[in-house]
């Protein structure tokens, strides 16, 4: 994990009685434990400084709140609506994308979903309206 580490600033100069706040950011995409050492150089000192960070990185977890949409007989050629939910239930914010794989592009495309994309809160949801052209 240590690349997915960054410090800013990297060096500098620190006068006796001054301190110096460093932004660590890190970022990461890969979902495991995390167990990272760094050392601090400060010279004229024998030692290194150690810097360690631990903890977890997790990935969403989620559902929606129906299992099919079933939109049964629908007249010929008029938008036809149905609406669900997308609940994140991580404690992590969580980007999504939704599309339907075979749906055609422009005007041949029956359906249109919106909002087709976003970020949901943690423990948070999002209402989702399908429509479909038939």
């Amino acid at each position: 994990f240590g690349p997915k580490f960054t410090f800013n600033p990297s060096s500098g100069t620190v006068q006796p009685g001054e301190s110096q706040v460093i932004d660590i950011r890190f970022s990461s995409d890969i979902i495991g434990i995390i167990k990272e050492g760094f050392s601090c150089e400060i010279k004229g000192a024998k030692d290194l400084v150690p810097l360690h960070f631990k903890g977890r990185v997790i990935g969403p977890t989620f559902h929606f709140d129906v299992d099919d949409l079933d939109f049964g007989h629908v007249p010929f050629n008029f938008v036809n609506q149905k609406m669900f939910h997308i609940i994140n239930t991580s404690e992590i914010p969580m980007k999504f994308t939704l599309r339907v794989p075979e749906d055609g592009a422009g005007d041949a495309k029956e359906f249109e979903i919106i909002p087709s994309n976003g970020v949901i809160l943690p423990h948070g949801k999002q209402r989702v309206t399908l429509d479909f052209l038939s």
